[in-house]
């Protein structure tokens, strides 16, 4: 006699089990669907009305002995009777007996961690929507392969971490091979020039046209400076230079001469870094960070020390600084607030700060000393008069220095202004 299989039925479970269970499972279910295959229909006196589902009631018909479990219990159109409904029953299918082959051994497929490098960055302000303490991140892998990371934070010293972030695009970053020159930020540096090198895989830079750079193209941080390029020369062997640029965007002005070879070079592009808000206690604080990289582990991932001290909050430095003698030597300075803040208008510079506020320093005239201090001024002027000037021990008319600083209420003194008069 031939068997055949007249049907089949493939049941996927959320469970782990050893070989015997499964084996058992298996056969418990198969000799149910046999067992079952005979169904009956009974009309029972009211009194069996307290039969549930799932009951095992015996019926003896002739002189033979049924089991069957209850499918249905309803009261019959009459009213006088109990309809039930159920299929055959037999305990023994709940006894199984059935072995289970063994299974083959699980594939481990093993991916390989490819670290991550991380920048933490304590920027201005790249749009008008960061305007809150805060920081930004980019991430890329040390080689080809990279596939994403997760970001923990300590605020403890490292006896705990938490995941704040994840890190699914890679960012271009790289280095400078040659240290940039400094050079005047209110023009274009024609004569400047930096090689970087970049570690992102397949990452490129591109040269763009003089508008597009003036309207936001092409920028990155170099070392503490945010600078712009509108060429940029691939030299064949991983590294570029980049030309015709932009200094001291976002009133990075007082970094364009600390530049030094092997500083970081991070390409400013919104899909490709991060920003991550942090709240105003968190300012100043050092944290230690971790950059996990997927298949990579917390404990093998070295930590970073970061520490935001609010740049995006920080006003920028007041500029067109002048100064004006009467005839009785009393200094007038006044000078041009600018804004971290895009302007809507060309006419009309946004405030970002809570109030306008202003703090100066008087210098002599090496600008080592500092001789007197003005806070709280509200307007973009201040009067040192030859009164003050003799009584900070120098002689009315004589040169002095000058820093002057706009105040944020959050973050306190912005950038200085300096100047000579």
């Amino acid at each position: 006699m031939s068997l055949r299989t007249v049907s089949s039925r493939v049941l996927d479970l959320p469970l782990s089990l050893q070989d015997n269970e499964a084996a058992q499972i298996a056969e418990t279910m198969l000799y149910t669907v046999w067992v079952e295959r005979d169904s009956y229909r009974l009309r029972l006196p009211l009194r069996y009305l307290e039969l549930d589902p799932g009951d095992i009631v015996e019926v003896t018909v002739g002189s033979a002995l049924h089991k069957v479990r209850v499918l249905e219990v309803r009261l019959s159109v009459s009213g006088v009777a109990v309809d039930v409904t159920g299929v055959a029953a037999d305990s023994a299918v709940f006894d199984p007996n059935a072995t289970g082959a063994p299974s083959p051994p699980p594939v481990v497929i093993t991916l390989g961690s490819v670290a991550t490098l991380l920048h933490l960055l304590d920027l201005p302000a790249l749009r008008n929507t960061d305007d809150s303490p805060g920081y930004y991140i980019a991430a890329a892998g040390v080689a080809s392969g990279w596939r994403a990371a997760s970001l923990y934070r300590s605020m403890d010293g490292g006896d705990s971490y938490q995941s704040i972030m994840a890190l699914l695009v890679e960012a271009v970053v790289g280095s400078a091979t040659t240290a940039l020159a400094d050079a005047p930020a209110e023009r274009w540096d024609r004569s400047g020039s930096v090689t970087v090198s970049l570690l992102t895989s397949g990452a490129s830079l591109a040269s763009d046209t003089e508008i597009n750079v003036l309207n936001g193209a092409n920028a990155a941080v170099l070392g503490d400076e945010i600078i712009q390029w509108q060429t940029a020369v691939d030299n064949g062997d991983g590294t570029w230079t980049l030309s015709n640029l932009l200094r001291g965007r976002k009133g990075t002005e007082w970094a364009t001469g600390s530049h030094v070879a092997g500083e970081r070079f991070v390409v400013l592009d919104s899909n490709r870094i991060y920003r991550k808000l942090d709240d105003a206690s968190d300012l100043n604080a050092p944290y230690l960070f971790k950059a996990v990289s997927d298949g990579g582990t917390l404990q093998g991932t070295a930590a970073a020390s970061f520490t935001n001290t609010g740049r995006s909050l920080k006003p920028y430095s007041p500029v067109q600084i002048a100064g004006t003698r009467d005839g009785s030597n009393n200094l007038t300075v006044t000078w041009v607030r600018r804004d971290r803040l895009t302007a809507q208008m060309l006419w009309d510079v946004p405030l970002s700060e809570a109030s306008e506020s202003y703090e100066i320093g008087y210098y002599d005239s090496a600008g080592t000393t500092l001789l007197r201090t003005r806070t709280g001024l509200s307007s973009p002027t201040d009067t040192y008069t030859a009164a003050e000037q003799t009584a900070d021990g120098i002689t009315p008319g004589s040169t002095v220095q000058v820093k002057i600083y706009q105040i944020s209420a959050t973050v306190g003194r912005g950038y200085p202004g300096e100047a000579t008069l």
